[in-house]
């Protein structure tokens, strides 16, 4: 039976928190590196995401689902 899954305090479960991976683009000549050694560069504000890698976020095991608020839980499928 289909239905809603809500969290402990009554809100809707919306989705689950995800790891992505992906790559940002580098502004081409902006590497500069201070006195100390530390590199810093610009991004140019464009990010390949790769969706092949995408994936639930877990917490021993136990997939992280975010309610409409954005809160994080952890829990079990038969507990909701």
């Amino acid at each position: 039976m289909a239905g809603v899954a809500r969290a402990p305090n009554g809100k809707l479960i919306v989705g689950t928190f995800e790891k992505l991976f992906g790559r940002a683009d580098i502004v081409a000549g902006s590497f500069t590196r201070d006195e100390n050694g530390t590199l810093t560069f610009e991004y140019e504000g464009y990010t390949e995401v790769f969706w092949e890698e995408q994936r639930t976020a877990r917490s021993n095991g136990r997939p992280i689902f975010l309610d409409e608020e954005g809160f994080r839980l952890l829990a079990y499928l038969k507990e909701l």
